[in-house]
């Protein structure tokens, strides 16, 4: 889309929720507008307000690249202004070469555009087996870069390197809130107004809705809205399985209620879909789970509301509540509580073939700029987390795993404005101090008689089957295929998931996730 004189062009990927607001304020203005979409307020909002002003009003998901050849005439080179949303949910990939750049919303795009040819980046494939995840801005083909969350790019023709930047990060500074009941009073008050812009759409909203707080949040502020959603809940075998608490959660609300199973049997079909649709590996059992009830969500229709962030937000997971570590080894002791995987040194042997440079400092340093020593344990974990693990695999889960089946996603919890104010509640020593999981969702739901939703154990959205005799398998089959065929992976590569090896589970899903990403791209 351009503007009406032809100077400045945008191509964007996503969905601005505050759009209608922003579109009455540029018209205010004497901006013309030709159209309801959220593409046109996106393009008026750069010509109008500019780089910085535009990218602050927006609340969303998104990732865009606009030229902008207004200076032209003036003798000035054209301009490109690229930038992805707060926590990246929208991907934005470039590589630059001989003064052209070239952007990508995939990994796998950009190959194609570039050169087929590319190498995998021994260092990105390092961060994967010791992460569970390759963080920007590397990438695992060398020479292809991407945003990391919050950051713009800049660049001209002609120039060797874009510029990149934040244009935000986490707070750092305390809210006014003073209990949990003040917290939970605000929260019910600026909850349904974003969660109302995330209904906006022109088909049927759906939900993921498990037995956890964040996902029951929603359902409850949903029915209030007098939104009679429907609820897909995905089953696994045996104790892990929520699906009997979500589906009297769902008939309590008088929301219909759809069920979808995961079985052994799948296992392997969904690794493979996964491995398709995944353009750089991941290793997170939630990614099978995440396949699987995207494919059922989409029965329902082309969008889908998740709970995911709900833990970002309200510092949730369980590694947020762990004694303080106020050591030098900070980052790299959480990077290691988050996704205990291989250490940088089995990584390095594993991927021997390929000569890599790793080792504890290239593990955890990319990560060193996020970290605030300042602040309390939890917000401190809570940072490191935006930039680590909700950037590098939750986002990854769910944008890849929904696009694969044409659905799109939209997480109310990972909103610029829950955010911004969540991360900020101050841990004040009673009634704010992370004693239980998550206490102003749980004081908003205690409200609403959602009992069965509140005693039970905190569970995460991985993938659960109780079969050890399923991990032994993969293994039993990894020396079969393509990535130890082609030389990626050490002859020995067995020393590191022997029967002593920690988290062997893990490790054995993580080989086998990155065996099947590379089968499709040999």
């Amino acid at each position: 889309m351009t503007t009406a004189d032809g100077r400045v062009a945008v191509t964007y990927n996503g969905e601005i929720y505050n759009a209608q607001e922003l579109r009455a304020e540029l018209m205010a203005e004497g901006v013309p507008f030709h159209s309801r979409c959220d593409t046109e307020v996106l393009l008026n909002a750069y010509a109008q307000w500019g780089e910085e002003r535009s990218l602050d009003r927006l609340y969303g998901m998104f990732s865009f690249a606009i030229w902008d050849t207004r200076a032209v005439p003036q003798g000035g080179k054209p301009r490109l202004f690229a930038a992805v949303d707060h926590v990246g949910m929208k991907p934005l990939y470039w590589h630059c070469e001989r003064g052209t750049l070239t952007l990508s919303s995939t990994a796998d795009a950009l190959r194609a555009c570039v050169d087929q040819r590319l190498l995998p980046e021994a260092l990105g494939l390092c961060h994967v087996l010791s992460l569970g995840y390759c963080p920007a801005p590397s990438s695992v083909w060398r020479g292809v870069y991407k945003l990391a969350p919050g950051e713009l790019l800049r660049w001209s023709p002609g120039e060797a390197l874009p510029e990149t930047r934040s244009w935000w990060t986490p707070p750092s500074e305390s809210s006014s809130a003073t209990s949990v009941a003040d917290a939970c009073a605000h929260f019910s008050h600026l909850f349904p107004l974003v969660l109302k812009q995330h209904l906006a759409s022109d088909v049927p909203v759906s939900l993921l809705l498990s037995a956890g707080l964040d996902s029951s949040t929603i359902a409850c502020c949903l029915a209030e809205q007098n939104e009679r959603t429907a609820c897909v809940t995905l089953a696994l075998n045996g104790e892990h399985d929520e699906s009997r608490i979500a589906a009297e959660a769902a008939r309590a609300l008088g929301m219909p209620h759809i069920v979808a199973r995961l079985s052994v049997p799948d296992i392997d079909l969904v690794m493979h879909e996964v491995g398709v649709a995944f353009d750089e590996p991941q290793g997170f059992g939630a990614l099978l789970t995440m396949m699987k009830a995207a494919e059922a969500a989409r029965s329902c229709g082309k969008v889908v509301l998740s709970g995911d962030g709900g833990d970002e937000a309200f510092g949730g997971y369980t590694w947020h509540r762990a004694p303080d570590q106020s050591t030098s080894c900070f980052v790299r002791d959480h990077l290691h509580n988050v996704m205990p995987r291989f250490t940088p040194a089995e990584a390095k042997q594993l991927l021997g073939p390929l000569e890599p440079t790793y080792d504890e400092s290239e593990y955890s340093s990319w990560l060193d700029s996020a970290d605030r020593a300042s602040l309390p344990p939890v917000r401190r974990r809570q940072r490191l987390d935006w930039r680590g693990f909700c950037a590098g695999s939750i986002v990854p889960k769910l944008d890849r795993a929904t696009m694969a089946y044409g659905l799109e996603l939209r997480a109310p919890f990972l909103d610029r404005r829950i955010l911004d104010w969540a991360m900020a509640l101050p841990m004040m020593p009673d009634e704010m101090k992370i004693v239980s999981s998550k206490p102003v969702l749980r004081e908003f739901l205690n409200t609403r008689a959602m009992q069965p939703v509140l005693t039970r154990p905190k569970q995460g959205f991985s993938l659960r089957l109780g079969r050890a005799d399923l991990f032994t398998s993969m293994l039993d089959s990894l020396s079969d295929t393509r990535l130890c065929r082609d030389g990626l992976l050490c002859a020995r590569w067995r020393d590191c998931v022997g029967p002593a090896a920690p988290n062997r589970e893990g490790r054995a899903f993580m080989l086998r996730m990155l065996a099947e990403w590379w089968e499709v791209r040999a």
